[in-house]
């Protein structure tokens, strides 16, 4: 017989006995049955929940108009939990609502708006503003017509009658058609006069020359609104 045929032949039968022994003996593969008992499957826990409301604290600013509200941290209620063992936990802190009220002067006007730069007759041949900033520094005009203030970001530079107004004062001025915040930095005479004499508002923007200030002014006239943002520093 040819020896090839009898290697195939044994090779075949081999294999036969390897899958009649896996077939029948149950020794080589082995199954276990795990049961599980879920004791909690049908009790019910009573748990109470309580909302515990924000309070509300108040803190009167007299540098801000009376007309002025602002919320300086928002309020959220507190949630806590007790379940029926006497077992309890807060899910959530309350924060308490802070709120600030003016109590300043109301701040409203209606006035005069014109513009000047640092060469203007009569102004500082440095530049330099009458007021100094918050950081009690000098500025010059000539370093920029802009102010970066803490709270009220970047606003132009005003002159307005100290009298009335105290450096630092944030005010928006709008005539219906454009508006911008400024603050006052620089005070002038005849704006002084006219608030003393007759009570006239009037504020001056400042520009980086008297020409741009004729040229590219972008608000004057009269019966312009003014609404005070801030009293003073």
């Amino acid at each position: 017989m040819n020896v090839y045929l009898i290697q195939l032949i044994s090779k075949i039968f081999s294999l036969l006995i390897v899958a009649l022994t896996s077939l029948f003996n149950t020794s080589v593969f082995q199954t276990e049955s795990v049961h599980i008992i879920n004791t909690d499957r049908n009790r019910i826990v009573n748990v109470v929940n309580t909302v515990v409301p924000y309070a509300t604290v108040t803190k009167y600013n007299s540098k801000l108009p009376s007309t002025t509200t602002n919320i300086l941290q928002q309020g959220k209620s507190g949630i806590s939990y007790v379940d029926e063992t006497g077992t309890s936990a807060v899910l959530q802190e309350m924060v308490p609502q802070v709120v600030e009220v003016g109590t300043g002067a109301k701040g409203t006007y209606v006035g005069r708006v014109t513009g000047y730069g640092p060469d203007c007759q009569g102004c500082s041949k440095a530049g330099n503003v009458a007021c100094r900033t918050r950081e009690g520094t000098k500025h010059s005009l000539y370093n920029g017509v802009v102010y970066h203030d803490a709270i009220y970001g970047d606003v132009r530079i005003l002159a307005g009658a100290r009298s009335l107004f105290p450096c630092g004062t944030i005010i928006d001025v709008s005539n219906g058609k454009t508006a911008f915040t400024g603050i006052i930095l620089d005070s002038g005479g005849s704006m002084e006069k006219a608030w003393q004499s007759n009570g006239s508002v009037w504020i001056d923007i400042a520009y980086t020359s008297q020409r741009e200030a004729r040229t590219q002014g972008i608000m004057s006239g009269n019966n312009i609104h003014m609404q005070v943002k801030r009293w003073g520093w």
